[in-house]
């Protein structure tokens, strides 16, 4: 589960020229997790020394509360001068927060996050605001990620208002199968190793506001989304695309292994065993070989070898010819266990 929030910074650029190296301005409080957050902007830099000085926006996080270890994932982007996301100038970093406590360290960030000569050019609206979008995101492995007392007015929601809430904080859109669907990089990120490098890395989607998938449904994606956000199956899952549930349940199965995200993994592996019947224990096989579920595989064996007639049922299914075309060596398996 992840709790977290964005919010917006805007600086009027004017205003900037006559700030000296080391000044900042700070963002409103946003409270997460149980804590108080903000941003501190440094519009000619937080460093006097090194490369550059005075020609980078610097960016750092800010832990107001005072608290000892909570880990925390801090994500910012900047917004172009049309009102669009910027897929360039958009960064994560995860660490543990006070940073550096005692040793003179500045607060995690970006020293140089953009330069003054790409604000100018790109990022200043039409009215003189620059505006920066950051996020907190607390993951639920952090020690201090669940502190009880209700958050004050105006802080951020659930993870997953960003999803469903009244948010135009998404900063990439995925279209798969026609359909449009948005999200926030920071959030994929933490949640999927894959979508980290993909979103994050040097791979081309790093730089693209809007990726096309490819062999996707629709669906699943919806779904796994919502798994992504709210850390649950959507409750209408069994009708989003009027698939019955086993053919649901792979399609997110596929979904979970392409962006390993084991945690749904397990939970549509759980879903399939729970649907298995003799009619759909070969199809629910050729899933767990080809995902890599071999405890899927193994309860499903049990399934076969419990009653003669489950084999018997399953061996004239479709399901079974795919399993033995596909998965010939399987066969050796399921006979081992019948004959037992």
């Amino acid at each position: 589960m992840l709790d977290g929030g964005f919010i917006e910074l805007k600086l009027r650029y004017a205003d900037t020229e006559d700030l000296a190296v080391g000044d900042f301005v700070h963002s409103d409080d946003i409270y997460v997790g149980g804590h108080t957050w903000r941003v501190l902007c440094y519009s000619r830099g937080a460093i006097s020394t090194g490369w550059q000085v005075g020609e980078y926006l610097s960016i750092q996080l800010e832990l107001v509360t005072r608290s000892n270890n909570v880990k925390a994932i801090f994500a910012a982007f900047l917004v172009h001068g049309d009102g669009n996301p910027s897929a360039v100038h958009a960064k994560s970093v995860v660490d543990v927060y006070p940073h550096g406590a005692g040793a003179g360290a500045a607060p995690p960030g970006w020293v140089y996050f953009a330069s003054r000569a790409e604000l100018e050019k790109k990022y200043v609206s039409n009215d003189g605001w620059v505006t920066i979008v950051y996020g907190v995101l607390i993951p639920s492995d952090s020690p201090q990620a669940l502190s009880p007392p209700p958050p004050p007015s105006g802080g951020g929601g659930h993870i997953g208002n960003l999803l469903y809430g009244a948010d135009d904080t998404a900063d990439v859109a995925f279209v798969v199968n026609g359909e449009t669907f948005h999200a926030h990089r920071a959030v994929l990120a933490a949640s999927s190793r894959v979508f980290k490098v993909a979103l994050f890395g040097l791979m081309a989607e790093a730089t693209m506001a809007t990726i096309t998938l490819q062999d996707m449904d629709p669906a699943a994606f919806r779904a796994m989304l919502h798994f992504i956000y709210m850390d649950a199956l959507p409750d209408d899952i069994d009708e989003l695309a009027g698939f019955s549930p086993i053919d649901m349940f792979q399609h997110l199965l596929a979904a979970a292994e392409r962006y390993a995200l084991d945690g749904l993994k397990l939970l549509c592996a759980k879903k399939l065993l729970d649907n298995v019947t003799p009619e759909t224990v070969a199809v629910v096989i050729v899933c767990a070989e080809r995902y890599d579920c071999p405890e899927l595989k193994k309860k499903c064996l049990e399934y076969l070898g419990r009653k003669d007639e489950h084999f018997r049922k399953a061996a004239t299914t479709p399901g079974c010819l795919r399993l033995m075309q596909d998965f010939p060596m399987v066969m050796d398996e399921i006979r081992a266990v019948i004959e037992r």
